[in-house]
């Protein structure tokens, strides 16, 4: 097995925060303010026809992903149509208190504005859903009901079946010293949402009385496959709960990436993906918190829970990870990339209708392209600046200079974790950033009163 060193260098400080978020699932309303503060809403255009939703990137490349946000609507909303500021317009789905959608072509570390209006009518989807499968327009995934596992997962763009025949997928094992049990009884499933947006059937299995749920999400427009695992972890338990996947590759080099994290000597989950690919077509998984990955018997896994410090007062604890492919290897598929947007989900904010000097679409920072890329890592802790995070990723001694596409912040260049740099200048307009082979530069961004 091959450890990809410029992957680990590169991800390790951008999930800095992140990880230390472990279990947290959705954004919290810091961290989202921290990203969409109200001194630059109360700046963007919103007036349009609908309820405006400001959805904001944090990576620095163009982005498709699902969006979660409060709902505005009360009551019962079966249809709701998204619209962008070009007229398109998508499906999205209002279920109980939070509405949820696909917001398409973020620019990168920048925002959009969407409207939400209710329909007369469903919206057009590519989603399709029933208790025995779920799919998009990129995935058909086929579960075996009475043991709740998937049982096929199929690439409809590449035409490949990405399971062996007569195997089980998301299978949650528990391991202790050398003994292993599948997590298989009292198993159900059930369909809990059926689109347009997105379709969402659950899992369920128990260990004991430890209850596990698997939630299996497909979004219409995202290629990928999203399951959001929680349970109720008991204090004092001395197990490790991992999840398996068997994988059909004929030829397989696997890459590891991630970021290892250490607290009071002990590892904890942080961001980790392992990809098994050949030359022209590979496989990934990837995770938001787990201990690692790792390639066995034909099986991809994660470990994602287990008995340590971080957790040993037991609680309700969430995992999302995903499994995506793609066509080449590591590098050619954007493997990092599309790693990276599994651990930093895109961020809403509910709006009023006002105008502004900003448009509806924007970008708060540019530099080019090539070699570089960047994060905008928000904060939960009160007063605290999120970071803008560059990480060279050729593996070569690099320069580039960034520019503000708006007014109204500032840069402060940052050590590792967070604080600013003795004697950092402000800088308001470009930054040069130098940054050694695989290496990484931090600023705090900071917005003007």
């Amino acid at each position: 097995m091959i450890f990809n060193r410029l992957s680990r260098i590169i991800i390790a400080f951008a999930f800095a925060f992140l990880c230390c978020a472990t279990f947290a699932g959705t954004p919290s309303e810091l961290y989202v303010k921290s990203l969409l503060p109200d001194i630059l809403l109360r700046r963007i255009n919103t007036n349009g026809s609908g309820v405006p939703i400001v959805v904001f990137n944090p990576l620095s490349w163009t982005r498709t992903d699902a969006v979660e946000v409060e709902s505005p609507f009360e009551g019962e909303c079966p249809y709701v149509q998204i619209t962008d500021g070009a007229g398109k317009v998508y499906p999205a789905r209002a279920l109980g208190d939070r509405l949820y959608f696909t917001a398409r072509n973020l620019p990168a570390l920048g925002y959009k504005v969407f409207w939400a209006v209710r329909s007369s009518k469903p919206i057009p989807t590519s989603i399709k859903c029933t208790t025995d499968y779920v799919e998009n327009q990129f995935f058909r995934v086929n579960i075996d009901k009475k043991n709740a596992a998937i049982t096929s997962i199929v690439d409809k763009v590449n035409k490949r079946q990405l399971m062996p025949k007569g195997s089980k997928g998301a299978i949650l094992q528990m391991l202790n010293g050398d003994k292993v049990k599948e997590v298989s009884a009292d198993s159900a499933s059930d369909m809990i949402d059926g689109g347009p947006a997105r379709g969402l059937l659950i899992l369920e299995n128990s260990y004991g009385d430890v209850p596990f749920a698997q939630e299996l999400i497909l979004h219409d427009g995202v290629p990928r496959v999203d399951i959001r695992l929680t349970t109720e972890w008991p204090e004092g338990i001395s197990d490790t709960l991992k999840v398996l996947f068997p994988i059909i590759m004929k030829q397989e080099i696997s890459t590891l990436g991630g970021v290892e994290r250490i607290e009071d000597g002990i590892g904890v989950p942080s961001f980790k993906w392992l990809d098994i690919s050949d030359a022209k077509y590979g496989v990934c998984l990837a995770c938001d918190a787990a201990y690692n990955c790792s390639i066995s018997n034909g099986c991809i896994s994660a470990a994602l829970l287990k008995q340590a410090k971080s957790n040993s007062e037991g609680g309700t604890y969430e995992v999302n990870y995903s499994l995506f492919t793609h066509i080449g290897d590591v590098s050619s598929g954007d493997v990092f990339e599309r790693a990276m947007e599994v651990a930093q989900p895109l961020v809403a904010r509910l709006q009023g209708k006002h105008k502004g000097e900003l448009p509806a679409t924007g970008s708060l920072f540019t530099f080019p392209d090539g070699g570089v890329v960047a994060s905008l890592t928000g904060s939960d802790i009160i007063g605290r600046s999120p970071m803008l995070c560059f990480y060279e990723t050729n593996g070569k001694a690099t320069a580039i200079e960034g520019a503000m596409s708006i007014t109204g912040f500032h840069l402060l260049e940052a050590k590792q974790n967070g604080r600013p740099i003795e004697g950092a200048k402000s800088i308001t307009e470009k930054a040069n950033v130098g940054l050694a082979a695989s290496g990484t530069a931090a600023y705090l961004l900071v917005w003007e009163k």
